[in-house]
């Protein structure tokens, strides 16, 4: 899988799709989340949205940015998915 096509995925499901390699999210968020990126319209409009909310270039930067999108959500469609964003938000202390 291309890393765009996995940062993608993961911002869509994390914890049901793998994070991406971390040495590569930076540079990928970076190019990514520039307004005037050319290539901006192929991300689904749910990406584009969280996009525009991180803040930072981390992983844990885009499941806050999923948990906001989804409305903090207490249900999720499994257990590993949860488990992640579990994880990550309430020790970010959201």
């Amino acid at each position: 899988m291309l890393q765009l096509d996995q940062l993608i995925c993961y911002l869509m499901r994390p914890g049901v799709y793998p994070e991406p390699d971390r040495r590569c999210i930076a540079r990928l968020l970076a190019g990514a989340r520039q307004p005037d990126n050319p290539f901006r319209f192929v991300f689904p409009l749910p990406v584009q949205t969280m996009l525009s909310k991180i803040r930072t270039n981390t992983i844990a930067a885009c499941v806050q940015a999923w948990w906001d999108y989804n409305g903090r959500t207490e249900f999720f469609s499994t257990g590993k998915e949860a488990k992640r964003i579990r994880s990550l938000v309430y020790n970010m202390g959201a």
